[in-house]
């Protein structure tokens, strides 16, 4: 059975239908109308949440609303403070009010069938005299055969046990016999190292610690070299500066010089001038 099914132009989940089948047949025989307080007060409604009213009210407000949404009701009077709904669209209102019958009868049957099944075998037991052990049809249905995997570590087969399966687990799964389910996974898994509960050994653990470690020390090492390096480059870099400034300081040194040999060649020429005229 599907576990949707379309009404018009939306889709219904199977395990609504029956709530949706209880309010539209509700509404549908009531003209005028009701509230959803009205609504959720009937008697096979509350039923079906173990009696308790509030949470009735509340599955019921969430129907309403979900069918309001979808055309097939309508708000049509305020009674009391309460809305008052009534079926808007009554084609998908009578095919919801079948599909949820439908719903409901297969559930009735399949309960019927499994009163029957367990009266059965109730008076099967009550006929035994010898109160020996009787493998029943509901025996047969609730025993499961237990889940096995063969430990890569001690190559025996044992059970799964309780609680979520490990991957080596799923990956070694076999039968009785120790065959694997799934050859291809076990030897793949066993390629990729895989251990019993996928944990690493005190060993490997060790070892990993003395990596991590050394990788550590390396890196600090590696710092240290290069902190060195770049103050030995500063240094330099300094000092070709210090040297920089220095020639510029001796260049403007000279640069005065020369400005005074110019001045004294200069007087010497007009005094030898002035000596000519004289003359």
């Amino acid at each position: 059975m599907a576990n949707n099914i379309q009404v018009g132009k939306y889709v219904y989940s199977n395990m609504d239908l029956p709530m949706y089948g209880k309010i539209l047949s509700f509404l549908e025989s009531r003209k005028e109308g009701a509230s959803f307080v009205t609504i959720s007060g009937q008697k096979e409604m509350v039923s079906d949440f173990n009696g308790d009213i509030v949470r009735t009210q509340g599955k019921v407000k969430t129907a309403l609303s979900n069918l309001r949404f979808r055309s097939v009701i309508q708000e049509v009077a305020v009674s009391h403070g309460y809305t008052v709904w009534k079926i808007a669209n009554k084609d998908d209102a009578l095919t919801l009010i079948a599909e949820a019958a439908k719903i409901t009868g297969k559930i009735e049957q399949r309960n019927a069938e499994a009163v029957q099944l367990v009266t059965n075998d109730s008076a099967l037991v009550s006929n035994n005299p010898k109160k020996e052990k009787v493998i029943t049809m509901a025996t047969v249905k609730t025993a499961k055969a237990p889940r096995l995997f063969k430990n890569p570590e001690t190559s025996k087969i044992e059970p799964f046990g309780a609680g979520r399966p490990s991957k080596v687990k799923l990956a070694y799964e076999c039968n009785q016999e120790g065959v694997f389910l799934n050859a291809a996974n076990a030897l793949a898994f066993a390629q990729q190292g895989g251990k019993a509960e996928d944990k690493l050994t005190k060993s490997e653990l060790l070892d990993l610690v003395r990596k991590v470690r050394a990788e550590r020390d390396e890196a600090i090492a590696a710092r240290d070299q290069l902190a060195e390096i770049l103050g030995e480059m500063n240094e330099v870099e300094k000092a070709s500066q210090d040297a920089e400034v220095a020639d510029l300081e001796a260049s403007d040194e000279n640069d005065d010089d020369l400005d005074l040999d110019a001045e004294a060649v200069d007087s010497d020429e007009e005094d030898e001038v002035e000596a000519t005229e004289a003359e």
